[in-house]
């Protein structure tokens, strides 16, 4: 029986609980929206030691993107209706070009749906689920 990761229970947990909120409590304001410069210089502790999962600022509004985007085909990052993406290491800019364009029977998210940094922010927490991912 393979077990299952806590990463994916709490974003089914989170998933859960955001459903139930109000959307309008997210606004993107223009402070929030981190740069790349910023995402190359994040430092992650080490959660192993600790057993716990610490969430940047943008990780976890990419997590909230995924949840609303991508989860129900692609399930905590695991195989669903599209492929498993936890065990890809795509670079960035073809993880940005499938979202765009689309591929098989994945549909293309163009900017109106998904904006430029909701896409980095998408990719960020794709990131997080390889990150722990063994």
């Amino acid at each position: 029986m393979k077990k299952i990761k806590p990463i994916y229970i709490f974003c089914f947990v989170l998933a859960i609980l955001l459903s139930c909120n109000n959307k309008e409590n997210f606004t993107e304001n223009e402070e929030d929206i981190i740069s790349n410069e910023e995402i190359a210089t994040i430092k992650r502790d080490d959660s192993s030691a600790t057993g716990r999962i610490y969430f940047t600022k943008g990780e976890f509004e990419g997590m909230r993107l995924f949840m609303n985007h991508c989860n129900k085909c692609h399930p905590g990052g695991e195989k669903g209706k599209g492929p498993a993406l936890n065990d890809k290491k795509l670079p960035d800019f073809a993880i940005h070009f499938q979202i765009r364009n689309g591929l098989g029977d994945m549909p293309a998210f163009k900017k109106e749906d998904i904006s430029k940094e909701n896409v980095k922010k998408i990719i960020l927490f794709v990131r997080l689920i390889r990150a722990n991912t063994n």
